[in-house]
């Protein structure tokens, strides 16, 4: 669950600073901290459902798919992180395409240094990470 909602949130602050273009790089660190926090509760919000799925720590799991008592696990916790990578994939995806078409139009020439920089370190960044996202 960390690695899901990791992807997740790192879309999210894609998306705030495609958002704020002219003043994301001036941004306080209480944004940054806004999205760890968010980060973790939604990892811990995992582990707590794996706590109860396992009975952790007396059982480790071994199988993402079959709990060590041999049953199936819960379908809305395989729905939710199956959900929560689709949606993660096509964020990013759309997310670049906009950068990508912002960045192509005219209007691009009337934004200032920052913001141009800003929109071409979205999309940098975006290429780089859409492979992990992907698989």
């Amino acid at each position: 669950s960390g690695s899901v909602t990791s992807l997740l949130v790192m879309s999210a602050e894609r998306f705030q600073a495609f958002r704020k273009l002219s003043t994301y790089e001036n941004s306080s660190t209480k944004n940054a901290m806004k999205f760890v926090l968010i980060h973790l509760l939604l990892t811990c919000l995992g582990v707590m459902a794996d706590y109860s799925m396992y009975n952790f720590p007396t059982r480790v799991a071994h199988c993402i798919v079959v709990s060590v008592d041999g049953r199936a696990i819960h379908d809305t916790i395989q729905a939710a992180l199956f959900y929560s990578e689709l949606f993660t994939i096509f964020f990013y995806t759309k997310l670049l395409r906009r950068n990508e078409r912002v960045q192509a139009s005219e209007a691009s020439l009337n934004k200032t240094l920052t913001e141009r920089y800003q929109l071409s370190e979205n999309i940098r960044v975006l290429r780089i990470l859409l492979p992990v996202v992907m698989f």
